[in-house]
């Protein structure tokens, strides 16, 4: 049975009445939240809206903390830049991670632009605990670092994850620039018949004819002067 299709994300924030304001303790505005970058700067922010919420936690992994999956600490946080929910708690030892590693938000308070929430629609839990367990960080290293205290954070400072944060972040700007969002399946079709991932194959190269001369028999072959070169002592 086909899944029904995703939740379309408004282009432009409410306005008018009814339009709820931005929470003061939105994490957009707190001292030390990086900047907007290039075309984001200009992106309308909103609240996660509520399909998208629902879609959010349809996705593998997404019922419980990523990195302590603690099923009485709901996780209503998320870090963007790798598209999974945390717990309070967990989302806490993020932040001393530096936005630069782990960017923080709250899925009820804070605002959201279409990017961002691309990133987490297009994440999730499942994804990134794949991606960490193809490089020896799985789910084992996150639980006994979240009772050690420290949430295994040590993989968020790897350059695998800065790999995995980059192709996110890029992979959901490039969505945020086109049309509706159609769901994960479809983006993905769409990635791999562009034309920068369609790409025919190098045609093998003939070998170069080299031009043969034709034989001269040694008899017909003519007499060259060789020209006489007297040193003088």
């Amino acid at each position: 049975m086909r899944s029904p299709p995703p939740p379309p994300i408004p282009s432009s924030p409410p306005s008018g009445r009814g339009s709820r304001p931005s929470s003061p303790s939105s994490s957009a505005t707190r001292r030390g939240s990086p900047p907007p970058e290039g075309d984001n700067a200009e992106e309308s922010q909103r609240t996660f809206p509520p399909a998208c919420h629902r879609l959010l936690r349809s996705l593998p992994g997404n019922a419980r903390c990523h990195d302590c999956a603690d099923p009485a600490a709901p996780p209503e946080w998320a870090s963007v830049g790798h598209g999974c929910v945390l717990c309070l708690s967990c989302a806490g030892r993020h932040r001393s991670l530096g936005v630069g590693t782990s960017f923080v938000k709250s899925l009820s308070m804070d605002a959201w632009c279409r990017r961002e929430i691309l990133c987490m629609l297009e994440g999730g839990n499942g994804q990134l605990g794949g991606f960490f367990e193809r490089h020896g960080m799985g789910a084992e290293a996150g639980v006994a670092g979240a009772k050690e205290g420290r949430g295994g954070l040590d993989r968020y400072r790897t350059k695998a994850a800065s790999f995995y944060r980059q192709h996110l972040l890029s992979h959901a700007r490039r969505l945020a620039e086109g049309g509706a969002y159609e769901g994960r399946e479809a983006s993905r079709a769409a990635a791999k018949g562009s034309p920068k991932q369609r790409r025919s194959p190098k045609k093998a190269s003939s070998p170069k004819r080299t031009r043969r001369l034709p034989a001269v028999a040694e008899k017909e072959a003519p007499e060259v002067e060789r020209p006489s070169c007297t040193v003088g002592a």
